[in-house]
């Protein structure tokens, strides 16, 4: 029988191997998610290669083009500033340096403790 501190122990370290076990499947499906995109292009791409008309029809499948409009980006450099989106991301290593010579704007150090469980034998 568990005290209640040992069962919040217990259930963390039940929830962390669930964890670890859901980011081994999340890295096995992108990796099946990633064939199978490769296998889509490569039939994509051998379609198109055959396909001589814009459409072709048998009893098993049809198979045609319909009009489409994509924007592509040929140089994401060139585009004009008010056409971008900027993303700020701190520096943290560089922040941690500064705060060294004193205060810095719109941060502060948070001094917290980290938790680390094991079941012992």
């Amino acid at each position: 029988m568990f005290t209640p501190l040992e069962n919040h122990a217990d259930l963390y370290l039940k929830a962390e191997l669930a964890v670890d076990a859901i980011k081994a499947k999340v890295k096995e499906l992108k990796e099946q998610q990633a064939l199978a995109q490769a296998e889509m292009d490569t039939a994509e791409k051998a379609i198109r290669d055959s396909l001589t008309e814009s459409e072709y029809v048998t009893d098993t499948f049809t198979i045609k083009y319909s009009a489409s409009r994509a924007l592509y980006i040929a140089d994401v450099n060139a585009i004009p500033k008010e056409f971008q989106i900027t993303a700020v991301t701190p520096d943290k290593r560089a922040i941690l340096i500064a705060m060294k010579e004193g205060p810095v704007a719109g941060v502060s150090i948070s001094d917290d403790k980290l938790l680390t469980i094991s079941k012992n034998a």
